[in-house]
């Protein structure tokens, strides 16, 4: 997948994303944590931008042990990222239930999906 096929893709992808998680704020009882969704947002687009580059790189160098590794590490990393932003966020707002968590997750889901398809048309493209 080249940059610009990365960039036109990944762009219209977080707009259908961005008005999926908008309709959930419109038609739930979620709409005080918009700036938790936003932020939710900005970390996963830097996330994705950010694997998609390292992938393109390590690709580059021939060794699909390696990128094979990459794919894990990238899950594992997604992972370890929401856990400390779900954890900071309750730590420092301490939101009175849960509902924050159905347009983060929405996100979360939406972005891991965004990723293996972008990942695997790196790998078969190479």
């Amino acid at each position: 997948m080249s940059v610009r096929d990365f960039a036109i893709k990944f762009g219209l992808f977080t707009i259908f994303s961005a008005g999926l998680v908008g309709l959930q704020h419109l038609l739930s009882n979620i709409q005080t944590y918009w700036k938790f969704s936003v932020s939710s947002f900005i970390v996963y687009i830097l996330l994705t931008i950010f694997m998609y580059f390292i992938s393109k790189w390590i690709l580059k160098s021939g060794n699909n042990a390696v990128f094979t590794s990459l794919l894990l590490t990238f899950n594992l990393l997604r992972l370890l990222v929401s856990i400390l932003f779900v954890f900071v966020y309750i730590s420092v707002y301490k939101p009175p239930n849960a509902w924050f968590l159905i347009p983060f997750f929405s996100v979360y889901i939406l972005y891991t999906i965004f990723e293996v398809h972008m990942l695997d048309k790196i790998d078969t493209v190479k």
